[in-house]
């Protein structure tokens, strides 16, 4: 900074602010902060001055902590050292949390200013919604900007914003370019780029194919800094942790995650005192005795409660009495959990009628419905809204609502978004709102992409709604007018109109035919007798005639066609949306929409659709029957290798069958054990299979060699068995313990790593993915009374803690990202719920300073309507589905249940009587499952069959082309749409059989 003094300054322009943090620029929230130095709370105090009434506030509400607010920010100082070491050494990394945990505020007002001070970093930052138009590339553009062309003024930044932006998208500037500017323009600097609230990416309609490859330009962006040591570009991302799963779809970026994830946790309770004490110290106002303990009492470990406790603080800070802050203020507010629910009621009920009949559209369009995630908050446009009730919006977001943050830019226009998803979450009002008009919402959002595609093709007739897409619009605008705006109302109109035209048209058409029918039909008498001119002029005019009934009819039918193409697309993206966000039955509803989608039109919007059906609803690919086998105390020894090629079962007469799946032929067949077969497992490369025979020998047969390699000798026997690596393999013993042997060994009988349960029966074990966590589940008990006791060991230390569960546990798993620990079993007796617990473990992830043990939390019993006993679960790869292998119980139907981990309801359900086995295979593209007599594969993986790749996939077509797997999936499905549902969708349109069921 050559010496100067720190200052701040703020250039404004089009409504939005914009300007230059250190020696280069940086885009916060359209802040742009000129030669920027985080201010100490010594500094902060020596330049305050003493205002009349209160001092100034230092909470900051729903809003986070920006560079300017660093002073101000406590209590993550833990994390932010975490994230600077990280940020200085590794070119991306991803922090990762729910909503309201602070992410945004850690890296803007911690990480940020912390590199910021060290004099060797510029920064800039970006959210996907700071562009309007839904282009992440002119989003990107528009923080890059001030570093890479730092010389031009706000007119020639909006200008070139445009140009950066699509040269970017098309590829013709590689961004190694843009960095490499960016690093001639500040030699003596490195880069930090934030990508602010990730999730947009998901949540604001953007094209699949444009995510996709604005993900892989950023993955290009960190990679290209790697070859510098450290890095001179890095880049930080924040992304809600219930969108991982979506993000992690793109393997470069999962892979990127998976190597620099940090996971922002619940604030321990000495950081919550700290960021509730400290800001209001800098004020010198103190809190009233004992008041600190009941807030954190109140705040609890929920992450989401941090920014309900901002807004608690600041709504009190205009209540204190003397610089002290007391617990009738508190109270008065509605203490954490109610003060932004009671300050939202209080604006609201202050309205007129009119008003509030406004608010509630204006909140509900501000809301974008979860599609297998949480609801989550949209920019909404002016124009959206219309101008009529902008005032209103503007008034919600003055400083005595501040419920909506208003935004404008000169060429975007003016937006409005809630002040924050907090307020979706826990405003009473506004989610029962949500709830009474999802159907109208999930309407209206389909109902837009094809307004947007009108709009942008200048109005065409060709893109106006039609058949049952243009009356379901008719019905929908009958019933609620009010809440659609001028726009979107046209848009029917014209629509109307132009159905009310063709039908004149088609109408008068008809009308002239007939006349001209009549016409010929009086003068063919006289024609008859006239000469052989009249013949051929007779002949001509009959030419004509059909000419002209040629080309009505091929208008015709091209209005037809486009008629059905649109009918298509609406059905899809309704019946799209039913499959994610509904419940078992509307899912149903929404698949057999998608079909009818493609029995009218192959379009790409149907096809994407039926991608989701197929993914609810998996196709069988393959199935092979085989004799029942033995039951053992642990179930049916059932095995598959990680490609899928192999499937071994074990048998109650001491034999190992090793079956082909692809050729449904027995390769290998090996008769060891003296009487049942426990427990069998496949090593992760396929080469060797593990039999454990109540004998108490485990046996390690080496299948290429078709013989056993090693015999381990686990006393009193091995009741359930796991490979923890191709040299690795654990037991777990009906002698109290689980034992870990090296297969390298030259006798691992001599060198085991004995682990003492002490409560019986070992009958499952886990073991997480990076292999540090190690569950055992030992069981004890008697015929009246059956408990089990969890173990989780840190295979480095030992055993670090435990507890008891009831019932009779049968198998346990760790998701991948190691957070959760699933536990299944039987249901007790007497007891009509299933025994799944799910218990997080959460110094998986954080490790803990003092004891660095795994601390385990266990979550209330969730019931599975569909699942009795649970006898085998996995997780998928991205840990959002659960999938469990669930057997009949008091005439419960057994099937294997997609479970949505996140939402804990059910999500899909695979057609398999009685299982007893469920596993991924193929890297995850295929699930396995398995009864006592029959195995089945289920096709995860079918996108290349059902979207084309190429220009094939874009096409549209009214012609009907539906899937050969159709049949097997309406089978799935199991029912067809009611009489009222037919009207719903297709009005007085003859009802017909979607799926003709057996």
């Amino acid at each position: 900074m050559s010496g100067e003094d720190p200052k701040v300054s703020a250039e404004v322009s089009g409504g939005t602010a914009q300007g230059v943090i250190g020696a280069g620029e940086v885009h916060v929230e359209r802040l742009i902060i000129n030669n920027y130095a985080q201010p100490s709370p010594a500094a902060d105090k020596a330049v305050r001055t003493e205002p009349l009434v209160l001092p100034e506030n230092p909470y900051k509400g729903l809003s986070h902590f920006g560079p300017t607010d660093a002073g101000l920010f406590f209590g993550r100082q833990k994390a932010i050292d975490k994230l600077v070491r990280a940020v200085q050494t590794k070119s991306f990394n991803a922090v990762l949390g729910p909503s309201g945990c602070g992410k945004s505020s850690v890296i803007l007002a911690g990480v940020a200013p912390a590199l910021h001070a060290t004099g060797q970093w510029a920064f800039t930052y970006f959210r996907v919604s700071d562009s309007l138009e839904k282009d992440p590339f002119l989003a990107l553009a528009q923080s890059l900007l001030p570093l890479y062309l730092p010389e031009l003024d706000e007119t020639d930044r909006l200008v070139q914003r445009r140009k950066l932006g699509a040269a970017l998208r098309e590829g013709e500037i590689p961004i190694s370019d843009v960095l490499d500017a960016i690093r001639r323009n500040h030699p003596e600097r490195r880069v930090l780029l934030i990508a602010d609230q990730f999730e947009e990416l998901y949540t604001s309609n953007i094209d699949p194919g444009l995510q996709t490859r604005f993900m892989d330009l950023l993955i290009e962006a960190a990679r290209t800094s790697t070859t510098g040591s450290p890095p001179v570009f890095s880049l930080a991302v924040t992304l809600r942790a219930d969108f991982l799963g979506v993000a992690s779809l793109h393997r470069p970026f999962a892979d990127a995650i998976d190597e620099s994830a940090h996971v922002l946790g619940p604030m321990e309770a000495e950081e919550l005192r700290e960021a509730i004490v400290e800001p209001a110290g800098l004020r010198d106002v103190v809190f009233e005795d004992g008041l600190v303990e009941t807030i954190l009492a109140d705040v609890g470990q929920e992450p989401g409660n941090l920014p309900l406790l901002e807004f608690a603080l600041t709504q009190m800070w205009e209540q204190q009495q003397d610089r002290r802050l007391t617990l009738a203020a508190y109270d008065s507010v509605g203490r954490v959990t109610g003060a932004l629910t009671k300050h939202a009621d209080r604006v609201f009920e202050s309205l007129a009628d009119d008003d509030k009949a406004g608010a509630r559209r204006v909140f509900t369009q501000m809301v974008r419905l979860g599609a297998g995630t949480e609801d989550t908050r949209r920019v909404a446009r002016r124009d959206e809204l219309s101008d009529a009730i902008w005032p209103l919006v503007q008034r919600l977001a003055g400083p005595d609502c501040r419920l909506v943050v208003t935004n404008a830019t000169a060429d975007e226009g003016e937006t409005a978004e809630v002040v924050h998803e907090t307020l979706i979450k826990h405003w009473g009002r506004l989610r029962h709102w949500v709830t009474e008009d999802r159907v109208f919402l999930t309407w209206l959002e389909a109902f837009r992409v094809f307004l947007g595609q009108w709009a942008e093709h200048g109005q065409r007739d060709e893109d106006l709604l039609r058949g049952a897409a243009l009356g379901q619009a008719e019905e929908w605008h009958s019933k609620r007018a009010k809440a659609l705006n001028d726009t979107e109302s046209a848009f029917i109109d014209a629509s109307v109109e132009a159905r009310d035209r063709q039908a004149r048209e088609e109408k008068e058409r008809q009308e002239r035919e007939l006349k001209t029918a009549k016409a010929l039909a009086r003068r063919r008498r006289t024609l008859a007798y006239g000469s052989a001119l009249a013949a051929t002029a007779l002949a001509i005019m009959g030419w004509f005639l059909n000419e002209a009934r040629i080309v009505s009819e091929q208008a015709q039918a091209r209005a037809e066609k486009a008629q059905r193409i649109a009918t298509a697309q609406n059905l899809a993206a309704v019946g799209e949306l039913q499959v994610l966000t509904g419940n078992a039955e509307e899912a149903a509803l929404g698949a057999l929409l998608v079909i009818e989608s493609l029995k009218r039109a192959s379009t790409l919007q149907g096809r994407r659709a039926y991608e989701k059906v197929l993914q609810y609803y998996p196709p069988l690919i393959l199935e092979m029957d085989y004799d029942e086998v033995g039951v053992s105390n642990s179930g049916v020894p059932l095995a598959v290798t990680p490609d899928g090629r192999l499937f071994a079962i074990g048998t109650s007469d001491g034999r190992t069958e090793v079956w082909e799946l692809e050729a449904r032929s027995l390769l290998f067949e090996a008769k060891g054990a003296e009487g049942a077969v426990r427990a069998v497992a496949f090593s992760p490369d396929g080469t060797q299979l593990a039999a454990a025979g109540i004998d108490g020998v485990t046996r390690i047969w080496n299948l290429r060699a078709s013989k056993v390699a090693q015999e381990l000798a686990h006393p009193r026997g091995a009741q359930t068995i796991l490979y923890g690596s191709n040299e690795t393999l654990i037991t777990g013993g009906l002698d109290d313990t689980a034992r870990i042997w090296d297969l390298r060994e030259p006798d691992p009988n001599t060198t085991p790593t004995i682990l003492e349960h002490f409560t019986g029966d070992v009958v499952a074990l886990g073991l997480s993915q990076d292999k540090r966590w190690l569950a055992t589940i030992g069981w004890h008990g008697s015929d009246l009374m059956e408990e089990n006791v969890l173990k989780v060991w840190d295979t480095k230390f030992g055993a670090r803690t435990g507890g008891y569960i009831h019932g009779d546990v049968q198998s346990t798993a760790f998701s991948p990202d190691g957070r959760f620990l699933a536990i299944g079993g039987i249901a007790g007796y007497g007891d009509d719920e299933p025994r799944i617990r799910k218990t997080q473990i959460r110094s998986v992830l954080i490790e803990s300073s003092k004891t660095n043990e795994p601390d385990l939390v266990h979550l209330p019993v969730f019931a599975m309507t569909r699942v009795g006993s649970v006898r085998s679960l996995v997780f998928d790869s991205d840990s959002k589905w659960l999938i469990i292998a669930g057997g009949g119980y008091r005439k419960r139907e057994s099937s294997v249940t997609v479970w949505d981990f996140a939402k804990d309801r059910v999500a899909a359900s695979v057609d398999h009587k009685d299982p007893w086995f469920v596993a991924l295979v193929s890297n995850g593209e295929r699930l396995v499952t398995a009864s006592r007599d029959k195995v089945r594969v289920w096709d995860l993986a079918h996108g290349e069959a059902v979207l084309p790749a190429g220009e094939a996939a874009n096409a549209q077509s009214d012609v009907a082309e539906l899937p050969g797997d159709v049949p097997s999936v309406c089978e799935r499905i199991g029912r067809n749409l009611s009489a009222e549902e037919w009207k719903q969708y297709f009005g007085d349109q003859d009802y017909q059989e979607t799926c003709p069921i057996r």
